[in-house]
């Protein structure tokens, strides 16, 4: 174009005789014509007046003359004018094409070589001005390329199109792929053959990443819609628009089914009233999501329970719903069994609490009434030994003796079972006072109580910093005296015997007690059985007692609304814990 521009402009004063002749009398020069022909009749008529041929001859010639100079002088000046625009036109498609907004670039049609470049279009590809012109457009397109973008470059050379506009690769000088969009058009000269090939050139590389990238997660968005375990739905107007295939699944009809009919078709009759109200609600504009169950017909007409989410979209251009369904219908019935099942557990439980309390009362009174109705008897039994005792004294031979020492020790035992068993069903039934307590002064109160058992015996005490507790005085003070005297029992064959009284934290918002000893221990696998009434892992002939302090311990814990347990290995001593609810 540029070229043409300049071969226009150099020929303008031998090309424009024509134009400036055409123009002659559209551009003032009427009335000089007029003047001519006027002085030619004259001219003429003098001739048939019979002027001198002379004066005539000389009148025509300067006539001539003057209308050839000032042809010459308006020529020479609409020559000057066209050639002032075309430098002008020629300066602004300069600026033009050297813009760096787009690259340009100019092609040859007969060779395929650039022979113009602009640097916006150095910088797309990468290399200099000098590296591109002459080198062939085709070196710069992708090979994938190239057929397409061959055959689109004679298809404008040949006249079928008359600009065209392709996007494509290209391959730049650093070997990095680019997408660049081509907008092309053929400059022809004055005879119509093919001069140049103009390329305007955009660099969308950006454009085309975000593309991809766009695709590539509408592709994982529809894949997961498509493999979704829950149905997803889109309600336009009063119908399904869309349906994924769980849905479809869901109701038992195809998509076609489900996006033909009004949406309320596929709705139990009870709950159609809910349903509209709800979808009218969101297409009026209410954006907050919706939440709610409902129940639908199958195909067949079986009914479902569905549970569904919805919100406010806009679907094509149009307000829509966008939501999901789960088919719920398996968990209602297992829920509806569970309500069954509780209700029947319930009753069962209350049967069954009646009659444990009544077992319990009747347990408690037959405890209570054999304790004390054994009282009586047993008191017979030490008042008659110690008589026989006394009074046989030196006539029994030692075994008879033997025998009467055995009757006294067991009814001594069978003296303190009763009493523990009269503590222990106390402690079931008696009213609890519940006050704040000194858990330190409580235990050094008990540790002094045990002065006369332990004379004569190495027993090292050791006391740390107790928390104040919630709980009934007397109650913890029977637990404490229990604990004590059982690791003063079992440590027995220790000199010294260390026993131990501290804090080891909280546990729930309860405070964590510890009643440390060293002595005999036991095996861990029996633990489970230390707390029980009549329980024993020691020999009667190793350890007196009954079985019953230690269940003592963990009912009056209980009772605090705590609870009890112990560690302990054969022979390395045991560790008593219990926790109860720490004072504000």
């Amino acid at each position: 174009m540029a070229e043409t521009l300049l071969q226009t402009e150099r020929s303008a004063e031998t090309s424009a005789c024509c134009p400036a002749v055409k123009g002659f009398l559209r551009e003032g020069w009427t009335p000089y014509v007029f003047l001519g022909v006027a002085c030619l009749l004259t001219i003429i008529a003098a001739y048939g007046a019979r002027v001198p041929n002379t004066l005539i001859g000389g009148g025509a010639v300067s006539f001539l003359l003057f209308g050839v100079s000032l042809m010459q002088v308006r020529l020479r000046a609409t020559a000057e004018q066209q050639a002032a625009a075309l430098r002008a036109s020629e300066a602004e498609f300069r600026a033009s094409f050297n813009s760096t907004a787009v690259g340009n670039a100019q092609v040859d049609p007969a060779t395929g070589c650039y022979v113009r470049v602009n640097p916006r279009f150095c910088t797309i590809t990468g290399y200099t001005e000098a590296e591109l012109l002459g080198m062939k457009f085709l070196a710069l397109v992708h090979p994938e390329d190239t057929g397409n973008d061959e055959a689109a470059h004679q298809r404008l050379i040949s006249g079928e199109v008359s600009e065209l506009a392709v996007e494509k690769r290209y391959i730049r000088k650093d070997g990095k792929v680019i997408w660049v969009n081509v907008c092309a058009s053929l400059i022809r000269d004055e005879e119509g053959r093919p001069l140049r090939t103009l390329a305007v050139v955009q660099d969308i590389t950006t454009r085309k990443e975000a593309e991809q990238t766009l695709r590539a997660t509408e592709r994982r968005f529809r894949s997961l819609v498509e493999q979704s375990i829950v149905g997803i739905y889109v309600v336009q107007g009063d119908r399904f628009v869309y349906v994924n295939p769980k849905l479809t699944k869901i109701f038992g009809f195809s998509l076609e089914e489900l996006t033909s009919a009004p949406l309320v078709d596929f709705i139990f009759e009870d709950d159609r009233p809910l349903v509209c109200e709800n979808v009218r609600k969101r297409l009026a504009g209410t954006t907050e999501s919706i939440h709610y169950t409902l129940r639908a017909l199958r195909k067949g007409g079986s009914v479902i329970d569905l549970e569904a989410h919805g919100a406010r979209v806009e679907y094509n251009g149009e307000p829509a719903i966008l939501g999901t369904l789960l088919d719920i219908s398996e968990r209602m019935r297992a829920e509806e069994e569970v309500r069954k099942l509780n209700a029947e557990l319930e009753q069962r439980v209350r049967e069954r609490t009646v009659q444990l309390e009544e077992a319990n009362h009747e347990l408690e009174a037959f405890s209570y009434s054999v304790s004390h109705d054994l009282r009586a008897p047993l008191r017979h039994i030490q008042s008659f030994a110690e008589m026989l005792t006394v009074v046989a004294q030196g006539t029994l031979p030692d075994k008879g003796s033997h025998y009467l020492r055995n009757i006294t020790a067991a009814s001594v035992e069978m003296g303190q079972l009763i009493d523990d068993l009269l503590g222990f069903s106390r402690m079931g039934k008696v009213e609890m006072r519940q006050s704040r307590v000194s858990m330190d002064a409580l235990v050094r109160s008990v540790v002094r109580s045990f002065g006369k058992a332990t004379e004569g015996r190495q027993v090292e005490w050791k006391i740390g910093p107790l928390p104040n507790v919630v709980g009934d005085p007397a109650m913890l003070k029977q637990a404490l005296i229990n604990l004590l005297d059982n690791a003063l029992k079992y440590s027995r064959k220790r000199d010294p015997a260390l026993i131990e009284i501290g804090c080891a934290g909280e546990e729930g918002g309860r405070c964590v007690f510890f009643v440390l000893d060293n002595g005999a221990g036991f095996d861990m696998q029996y633990a489970h059985k230390l707390f029980g009434v009549f329980q024993r892992l020691h020999r009667v002939e190793d350890f007196e007692g009954t079985g019953i302090g230690l269940a003592t311990v963990r009912r009056i814990v209980a009772r605090h609304g705590g609870r009890t347990w112990a560690e302990g290995k054969p022979g390395a001593g045991a560790t008593f814990y219990l926790t109860l609810k720490a004072a504000a």
